[in-house]
């Protein structure tokens, strides 16, 4: 006869039991333990992505022998609490015991025993739990965090299932019993674990075992319980809408698979059907089924696929499934076991929102597997664990960033049940391992964006306010789909755009970016040079706050002519975006060879490293005051040293992009034109332009170029400096109301700052 199982019944989720006694104190001895080591999820060393994820399964935890529960007590008996251990300093956790344990003796959970008054007891453990979706998964304790979100998200879409919880070591059962879920069947892999099972134990890795018992105990819970089918699932999917879509599409049929939707050698390789979840009903051929799958994996069950033998791990056995036995079900539903290598790195589905919703072409999406993610604290996850993929705005934020308020609800939860447990339910590898690395963040820090929202950055003084308004509207005329965070030099700017209510756009007031290397650098930099000194802290803030894949800083005195999607595209495949200046041999030699008004920094380790690098040498030193025998100058010569010392560097030679007086006027002399609306630089499109050392008079004066006097070739005039002064003037004309009051504040005065490439645009 099996076991009592450890089976609660509770309205409310996540609530534990409250003891109504008082918990005794007795003090332990210290308990010297090993340290728990997390074994890899599987051992190949995968070269790419695709194969990465066939790896992974719950119950990454090494497996521990667990020492039976002691027998149950009488009916009737009263129930009486666990005494509170007091823990010496540094003692290894361990949860409350009534009786000191000898050193050495792995820990046992409390011994069942009677409930309290008042709370309901599940039915007998023979008995048929009615249900119409019945669903059964393995998990450890760093599964446990999963396993409370998979049951989570199916008591939000459906109000009447079961879900059976193998724990693999008895941390996990005892935050799930205890937990007292409703419809939350908790037992221990020793309860299903049968000689044949044992004698490969010890042989398999903590994955491979958990997948060795998949069919075991799909098997268990439809023999015990009597259910007339049951789904496993592993504990890392999630539901999104109701289940009964996947029972309406299995019908009748005895056995129901999910298709892989990968790559065509993926699938040669691991199998075109997906083991995370799959379905059996209590009929006699889909139970002979089972039984081939469970005999099949307890002869062999490795992570290290034989290509030679058509095996790979509990999976790569289903491909013979349908062609062995009537009544097997493939599931042609997109929205059925959704994952990331059938939604984020490969195929290009329409995902959207609908209705509230998610929509996977035109099937609603029903549950998605989270496969790889580690869970390091409340805030910080790797949502891919084997190496960084790009995962879409609208994936990130229909998909990921619900499960993601999931897992921290539930590790609050825990929190509020047992504060000492928690540490144990983390990952175990350092933070600085995470491959594709999310913060989560708070609803202040998230902005409206879709998979094709650009995200800048500048920096905006009293000089440059209207310079920056004006490459602001550039962007909103070139596409409009885009995020711009400014920093705000001084208070006078940042109440000037915050009254405006700039759509898009996010202030950031000095105060933010501000330590005490800041602050000192405040007190000896002149305003320009602390500009170029608080660039990288600037792109670090953003990085740090909101959820972008990247930013791109840029001078407040650029403008858009065409749309920046070129930009994003030539930068796929790299870490850094960087522009040559195309400048003379003498001004590159003693100020740089790449430009630091235009520069593009995405969220990955390789990048921060530069950034953190940049940032300490601008701290450092950052001056209008070239000292070649130094190699530097501002912000912008240490830059010739990155393609030196970093990789994944993307070096810009379009002579569209970052098109400026230095380039194209006092030197190259490209031909300037116009096709069909377009400028152009030689063969190039002008994409943006930069407009350094000028001086804004009035809406109609202005020097072109203050440093000193160039001859402005009419094509170049005509074709982008004309368009791009009409632009200011247009500027000045739309926010009058917000700077007129500021008029000699935000302007030069011609009589103190005489022009030197004067230009007059009031007959344009």
């Amino acid at each position: 006869m099996p076991r009592k199982r450890i089976i609660f019944n509770d309205e409310y989720l996540l609530e534990c039991i409250e003891s109504p006694h008082i918990k005794k104190k007795v003090k332990r001895k210290k308990v010297n333990k090993k340290p728990n080591q997390s074994p890899e999820i599987n051992e190949n060393k995968y070269g790419n992505v695709n194969e990465a994820k066939q790896a992974d399964r719950p119950g990454e935890s090494h497996v521990q022998e667990v020492p039976r529960i002691e027998a149950p007590k009488a009916e009737n008996t009263p129930w009486t609490p666990p005494a509170e251990a007091q823990k010496p300093e540094n003692t290894p956790w361990t949860p409350p015991s009534e009786t000191q344990k000898p050193e050495n003796t792995p820990w046992t959970p409390p011994a069942e025993a009677s409930r309290p008054e008042n709370t309901a007891w599940f039915p007998p453990v023979n008995y048929a739990v009615n249900s119409s979706c019945n669903f059964c998964t393995v998990a450890g304790k760093d599964y446990t965090f999963k396993v409370l979100a998979l049951y989570k998200s199916l008591k939000n879409t459906s109000n009447n299932f079961n879900l059976w919880v193998c724990c693999m070591d008895p941390i996990a059962c005892y935050i799930l019993s205890k937990l007292n879920l409703y419809n939350l069947h908790v037992f221990r892999v020793e309860d299903l674990e049968d000689a044949a099972l044992l004698s490969i134990k010890s042989s398999r890795k903590t994955n491979e075992y958990c997948w060795t018992l998949k069919a075991p105990l799909i098997r268990y819970v439809l023999d015990t319980y009597k259910v007339p089918d049951v789904i496993y699932c592993d504990s890392d999917l999630y539901f999104f809408s109701d289940p009964k879509a996947i029972y309406d599409e299995w019908g009748s049929n005895d056995v129901f698979l999910c298709l892989q939707r990968d790559l065509q050698w993926v699938e040669a390789m691991y199998g075109k059907y997906q083991a995370g979840l799959i379905g059996f009903k209590n009929t006699p051929n889909a139970l002979s089924c089972l039984d081939y799958w469970r005999s099949k994996c307890i002869e062999w069950c490795s992570a290290n696929p034989e290509p030679n033998m058509d095996r790979f791990g509990d999976q790569k056995y289903l491909d013979k499934v349908p062609e062995m036995y009537s009544g097997v079900k493939v599931s042609d539903n997109y929205g059925i076991n959704a994952a990331p290598w059938n939604c984020v790195y490969n195929n290009d589905y329409n995902i959207y929102k609908k209705d509230d919703y998610v929509y996977i072409e035109k099937e609603k999406l029903v549950v998605f597997h989270f496969a790889t993610i580690a869970i390091f604290n409340s805030d910080e996850f790797d949502l891919w664990s084997f190496n960084y993929i790009h995962i879409r705005r609208t994936i990130k934020d229909y998909i990921y960033i619900p499960y993601l308020s999931t897992i921290r609800e539930c590790i609050n939860r825990v929190k509020h049940f047992d504060n000492s447990v928690l540490d144990k339910l983390f990952a175990t590898k350092p933070l600085s391992d995470a491959q594709t690395y999310y913060r989560y963040l708070p609803s202040e820090y998230r902005i409206k964006a879709d998979d094709d929202t650009k995200y800048f950055c500048t920096l905006m003084s009293k000089d440059y306010l209207i310079k920056g308004l004006t490459f602001y509207r550039s962007l909103k005329t070139n596409g409009n789909n885009f995020h711009l965070w400014i920093c705000c030099i001084d208070e006078l700017i940042y109440s000037i755009l915050k009254d405006m209510e700039l759509e898009n756009v996010t202030l950031v007031p000095l105060p933010k970016l501000e330590d005490e290397e800041i602050r000192r650098c405040k007190k000896t930099r002149t305003a320009t040079e602390l500009c170029w000194t608080l660039k990288a802290p600037l792109v670090e803030y953003v990085l740090d706050n909101y959820d972008v894949d990247y930013v791109i800083y840029c001078d407040a005195d650029l403008f858009f002519f065409s749309n920046p999607s070129r930009i994003i595209k030539d930068w796929v495949g790299y870490y850094f975006y960087i522009c040559t200046q195309r400048d003379n041999y003498d001004y590159e030699r003693i100020h740089g060879r790449f430009q630091a008004g235009f520069i593009g920094f995405k969220k990955l380790k390789e990048t921060r490293r530069i950034l953190t690098w940049w940032k300490k040498k601008c701290i450092e030193w950052c001056f209008d005051n070239p000292q070649p025998e130094h190699e530097r100058w501002g912000d912008q010569k240490y830059l010739d040293q990155v393609p030196l010392k970093f990789v994944g560097i993307k070096i810009e030679n379009s002579l569209g992009i970052n098109a400026a007086p230095w380039n194209v006027v006092y030197n190259n002399h490209y031909d300037v034109h116009n096709i069909n609306g377009k400028v152009y630089i030689g063969n190039d499109m002008l994409v943006f332009y930069h407009f350094g050392s000028m001086h804004f008079y009035n809406e109609n004066e202005y020097d072109l170029w203050k440093l000193k006097h160039l001859n402005f070739d009419q094509s170049v005039l005509d074709n982008i400096y004309i368009p791009y002064l009409k632009a200011v003037r247009d500027t000045i004309n739309e926010y009058m109301p917000y700077i007129e009051d500021h008029w000699s504040e935000l302007f030069a005065d011609k009589e103190a700052k005489l022009p030197v490439n004067y230009i007059n645009i009031s007959n344009y």
